[in-house]
Formats: C-alpha cells, sequence, structure tokens
C-alpha cells in the first residue's frame, strides 16, 4: 500500500549526503494519505448448508475398518509374530480413535467420501466322488472257466518258473545289498524333499497372508488420508469462519465465481458488484467477505456477508497524528481538541471515522469500508478537513502550561515537538553519526534502521516494507505552504487576543488546578475578556474612591483653614476693641 503524508510542521530530510533541512509550516498535525476507499451500506448474504450425517457414517465405518484390520492380524499366525504389523495395526485403531474425538471435539463435520467396503474369501475344496459297479451270473461263470484254464496254465508253468526263478535267485541276492542301499538314499532324499515342501508350503501362505494384509492395509491408510484431509479441511474452514474470514476451505474460487455472476444477474441497476467476479480481483471477494458459523448436530451453517457497491464515490482515506505545539510567545503548550483520527475525504463530501471504524475497512483496492457513518457535503463545517485543506477553522484547541516533550516514531519518521533546544544524534547504516540540535516541532525522515540518541533516551527507527512519498500541501492544495510558515496550532487573530493581556493570561494559566490542567483557548478568550472588563470596572471604582476621598479631604482642609482664618480673626477684632 502506497502511503502519501502531507507535513504540516518543520520536516528534516537524512539524505546519503547529510541532513537537510526543510521547512514548511508549524501545525502541530500530520496527514497521511492512507489510500482509496469505497464506503458502501449495502450487503449480499450467502448462506451455505452442510450435511454432517456422511461424514459421522464415514467416521464409524473407520472405526469398524481398523477394527476388522486388527482382528485378523490376531487370528492368523503370519500377521501376529511380526511385531511391525502388529504395531501398525494398533496406530491404525489409535488413528481411528483420535479421528472420532477430533470429530466430536469439533463439533461440526463435513461430508466425506464413503468407504468402498471389500471382502476377502478363503478358497473353497474341491470334492472328488468314486462310483462302483456290480457283476452279473452269466459273467461270474465265464470268469470261473477262464480262472480254471489259467490255474491249469499256471501250475503247468509254474514248474518252469520255479526252475528259472531258482536260476536268477542266485543273481537277485547279489544285487539286494545294493538296491537296499539306493533304497535308503532315496527314502533320506524323499525325506528332504518333504521338508523342502513343507517349507515353501508355509512361506507361500506367510506371502499370501502378508499380500492380503498389505491390500487391506492400504485400503483402509488411503480412506484414512482422504478422511483426515477433509477433517483438516473442516478443521480450518471452522477455524476461519469462527474468526469472520473466508477461506478457500469454505468456499472454492470456481464456486464462488458461479455465485457471483448469478447474483450480477439479479441486481437492481443502482446496486453493483464490486470487484469483476472474472477478473484477477477474484481473490479480493474473499478479503471484503465475513462469515459467521452456526452448527447443529447433523448440520453446519456459514452465512457469508458481501459488501455491495451502492454509490459512485471514492474516497481518499487520510489519517491525522495531532501532537502539541510549544508557543513561546504564549508561553505554553497548544494542542488540539477531540480530532477523528481518520477522514474519508474527496471533492463531493467527506466522513469522520473513528479508529474501530477504519479498522473494519478490507484493505483491496480500493479499501472497502462497510460502516454506517454519513457522508456530508462540504457545506457541513468540519476541523477535520479544515486542516486537511490547510486552513484551520471550526477547531477546538486548549492550553496546556506544562506537557512533556512529544517524541514518537511515525512510520518510518520521528517527529519531535520540544519546548526547549534538543541535541539529537542520528546513527545511520553506512553514514557517519549527526548531532543537531531541534527546536521546536518537526520530522527526521527515513530514519528507518537508524538509531537516534537523546541526552537520557534512545530510539530505534522502525523497519518498513512500504513506501512513504512526503509532499507538499500547495502540490495538493494550492496555495497553503507560504501562508501557513511559521503559524502555531492558535491562528493570528486568536492569538493576538491571548497576547493582549500577557499578564492576565499568565495569571489564567498559573491559576489552573495543577501543571498539566488545560483550558480551551475559546475559554480561556472568554475568561480574559471577563478579566480585563471587571479590571476596568475595579479601576474606574478604585478611581472614584480616589476622587471622592481626595476632594473630602480639601473639604475638611478647607474648614479647617476657614476655621483658623475666622479664629484669628476674630481675636484680631476683639483686640481693636480693646484699645
Amino acid at each position: 500500500m502506497q502511503v502519501n503524508t502531507y507535513l504540516l510542521l518543520i520536516v528534516i530530510h537524512l539524505s546519503p549526503s547529510g541532513i537537510e533541512a526543510d521547512i514548511t509550516s508549524l501545525q502541530g498535525v500530520v496527514v497521511e494519505d492512507l489510500q482509496n476507499v469505497v464506503i458502501t451500506n449495502s450487503q449480499w448474504h450467502l448462506i451455505l448448508h452442510y450435511n454432517l450425517t456422511e461424514l459421522q457414517n464415514s467416521a464409524s465405518t473407520l472405526h469398524q475398518a481398523a477394527s476388522q484390520l486388527a482382528g485378523r492380524v490376531k487370528s492368523n499366525p503370519h500377521l501376529r509374530d511380526r511385531p511391525n504389523i502388529v504395531w501398525e495395526s494398533a496406530w491404525v485403531s489409535h488413528q481411528a480413535t483420535l479421528f472420532e474425538n477430533h470429530l466430536h471435539n469439533l463439533f461440526n463435520r463435513l461430508p466425506m467420501h464413503r468407504i468402498a467396503r471389500r471382502s476377502l474369501f478363503s478358497p473353497i475344496g474341491t470334492l472328488y466322488h468314486k462310483l462302483f459297479g456290480i457283476a452279473t451270473d452269466q459273467q461270474l461263470k465265464h470268469l470261473e472257466q477262464r480262472w480254471d484254464s489259467a490255474k491249469n496254465s499256471l501250475a503247468h508253468n509254474g514248474v518252469e518258473q520255479l526252475s528259472i526263478l531258482q536260476q536268477q535267485e542266485d543273481a537277485i541276492t547279489n544285487h539286494t545289498e545294493t538296491l537296499h542301499q539306493l533304497i535308503i538314499e532315496l527314502n533320506f532324499t524323499q525325506a528332504e524333499v518333504q521338508d523342502t515342501l513343507n517349507q515353501i508350503d508355509k512361506e507361500a501362505n506367510s506371502l499370501r497372508a502378508l499380500a492380503e494384509w498389505g491390500m487391506v492395509r492400504t485400503e483402509v491408510l488411503m480412506e484414512f488420508v482422504a478422511a483426515q484431509d477433509t477433517l483438516g479441511r473442516l478443521d480450518r474452514a471452522v477455524g476461519a469462519a469462527l474468526k469472520g474470514d473466508l477461506t478457500t476451505d469454505i468456499l472454492n474460487p470456481n464456486q464462488l465465481r458461479d455465485y457471483l455472476l448469478d447474483l450480477q444477474k439479479r441486481l437492481p441497476a443502482t446496486i453493483q458488484l464490486l470487484f469483476d467476479p472474472n477478473g484477477a480481483q477474484l481473490h479480493s471477494y474473499y478479503v471484503i467477505a465475513e462469515t459467521k458459523l452456526a452448527a447443529t448436530q447433523n448440520d453446519l451453517v456459514y452465512v457469508i456477508t458481501f459488501p455491495l457497491r451502492d454509490n459512485i464515490l471514492r474516497f481518499n482515506l487520510m489519517r491525522l497524528h495531532a501532537f502539541p505545539v510549544y508557543d513561546r510567545d504564549l508561553q505554553s503548550w497548544l494542542l488540539w481538541d477531540s480530532l477523528h483520527p481518520y477522514v474519508a475525504y474527496s471533492e463531493q463530501g467527506y466522513a469522520l471515522l473513528r479508529e474501530e471504524e477504519a479498522e473494519q475497512c478490507k484493505p483491496t483496492t480500493p479499501a472497502v469500508c462497510s460502516i454506517g457513518t454519513p457522508i456530508r457535503d462540504h457545506s457541513s463545517p468540519s476541523c477535520e478537513v479544515s486542516v486537511i485543506t490547510g486552513i484551520p477553522a471550526n477547531c477546538t484547541r486548549h492550553l496546556v502550561r506544562h506537557m512533556d516533550p512529544t517524541i514518537q516514531i511515525l512510520g518510518s519518521n520521528l517527529i519531535f515537538s520540544l519546548a526547549e533546544p534538543l541535541n539529537l544524534t542520528a546513527q545511520c547504516p553506512h553514514l557517519l553519526p549527526h548531532t543537531y540540535q531541534a527546536n521546536g516541532c518537526g520530522m527526521l525522515r527515513n530514519v528507518s534502521g537508524c538509531t537516534i540518541l537523546g541526552p537520557n533516551f534512545r530510539i530505534q527507527g522502525k523497519q518498513t516494507l512500504q513506501r512513504t512519498d512526503y509532499l507538499k500541501l500547495d502540490l495538493m492544495f494550492d496555495p497553503l505552504a507560504e501562508p501557513l510558515s511559521n503559524y502555531s496550532t492558535a491562528l493570528l487573530p486568536e492569538k493576538s487576543v491571548l497576547l493582549r493581556h500577557p499578564d492576565l493570561l499568565q495569571q489564567l494559566l498559573d491559576n489552573l488546578p495543577s501543571k498539566t490542567s488545560s483550558i480551551s483557548v475559546d475559554r480561556a478568550i472568554a475568561q480574559l475578556n471577563t478579566s480585563y472588563h471587571e479590571t476596568l470596572t475595579e479601576n474606574h471604582h478604585r478611581r472614584l474612591l480616589h476622587w471622592a476621598t481626595g476632594s473630602t479631604m480639601s473639604a475638611v482642609i478647607l474648614l479647617i483653614i476657614g476655621a483658623v482664618i475666622c479664629t484669628v480673626l476674630s481675636g484680631c477684632r476683639r483686640s481693636m476693641r480693646i484699645l
């Protein structure tokens, strides 16, 4: 935000080559032109409802899935003997419990996707059946005949076979020992093969169980991640709503744009949107919106309020910084009384804002102030507007006998107002320390990063990233700088009245309850006039009394002289008679 500051005081500029003094005027007020603002009272309320039942059901399903996962681990020996799987199962169950607790503690829920349940079935074995038949009598007779023939044939051939077998018996006996050894080796090999097959089958069963576990675990974890993401967005949305803010967790930009475009079609001609929904300032609606939250067991309600533009006026929002100024002629401090700190000013009118009202303005471009402050035209007198235009009028000022010097940071600058000269040393980066004598009121400009040292204090300049341009008032309001040069916060007519009777003024200030007590300039002038007239009356009465007293004494003296003369004359007459 660019800030233009207009100065009504002595300005001292810190330049790379040194410190230069730029004298303008002494008014005891710094006027900051902050930014353009729009003042409006029209609003649009958008109400959003969220059903929480699905989210509650999903939380319950997640808990059941975690329980089933734990049961699968306990029932399968290939899983329960693995510590990492047992730990993961316990962790999933713990996360399910935390999820439910978090959801319960928030008392607010958002919809989320349902879990797609799946079931795993064990393979079913195969049952094989064999069938047997029964022979007939004819078949049995034929079989008996064939058996007799075969038996006779066997008996005939038995002798020959016995002789042959006898001959082979010796040869077989010779190989029996070798065959026996081979059979033993085959049996041993068969046992090893069986053990290997058993181990392979065991490993296969373990791998099958691990594969099934991995599939189920992955599915549950994916559902947990989705649920935690939804719960996190809900948590952020609720937190923002409780602060009165609108975020994308409550309403995403695409939804907001659709709502605004639909509203734009329904607005009357006298009401407009503040920003173009299709433009780059769509994000400004998140800044100017105010959100309120209400919740029931199964419903979550967001009430979002957007200001609407109901006039075409644009104002400059200005901030007034008033500080006392010491007047050597009056031997007193003069300070402004009850100035509104913020003024929204335009050629068509103005509005006076309190600090809490100005804080309600949203920092967009232009700033949006949704307040009920009336907009006045320039025919209505205002001290604040007169200060901005450079000709203070309709203002109230106070006289104070004693005040502490004013030394304060304003942005990247230092303001001072002193009754006596004061040595200040500026220590700035990449510059040599510079000491100069500060007197009256003025400003050290651009002291970001500098350290200002005084006789018994130390002030560190404020670092700021914003740019501040300082302009003379005659660049904006002509003519201002020269006519106001060397003026104090008391205008010349008022000051001439105050200084008409300096003794009475000092007596008035001395009679204040304390050194820090104040009296308004208008009241001081009234009391001075009253005191002056009372003094005139008293002097007149005194002169009358003095004249009356003098006349009486003169008459008495004349009477005494006359009596003496008469007495002398009477004595002379008696002497003459005697002679």
